[in-house]
């Protein structure tokens, strides 16, 4: 499975440089380990709950609207990044797409964003282009299962 070392932690590439409660810290960014990543789509349900919730059916909507919308703007950032090996280009619009997908419960999007941002920041532009369908296939199958609501 493609997407499956983007998430092991043994992996090279991915080497924590601490780890804390749980929890592997890379830089300044926290990625946590508990996430069941055999799923391409992981949701909080809580934080996904909780915003709908909050925001009702119509904003919602509205936002998750927006939300789509603006990640595209996103993945297509990091798209041109790595064809034009700009590596601080990948790492903002990931760094954006992570906290996007996390504030409304993406956490199997946020995640990957995390990712992505870690290894551009360490110059592995190549690995990523290497799993780059398994990397949109997590983000296409978040849309389609964000257009099925």
């Amino acid at each position: 499975m493609l997407f499956k070392t983007l998430f092991d932690e043994k992996s090279p590439e991915l080497e924590p440089i601490f780890q804390e409660n749980g929890v592997y810290k890379y830089d300044s960014d926290i990625v946590n380990d508990n996430i069941d990543h055999d799923t391409p789509v992981i949701i909080d349900e809580e934080v996904f709950g909780d915003m709908a919730d909050i925001l009702g059916e119509d904003m919602f909507n509205e936002h998750l609207q927006n939300f789509i919308n603006d990640t595209n703007a996103l993945m297509k950032n990091i798209t041109d990044g790595l064809t034009s090996n700009d590596a601080h280009k990948v790492s903002e619009a990931a760094h954006a797409l992570k906290s996007s997908s996390a504030q409304i419960g993406l956490a199997g999007l946020s995640c990957i964003a995390a990712r992505i941002e870690i290894l551009s920041k360490h110059g592995k532009l190549d690995f990523l282009k290497d799993n780059w369908d398994a990397i949109n296939a997590i983000y296409t199958n978040t849309q389609e299962f964000l257009n099925e609501d």
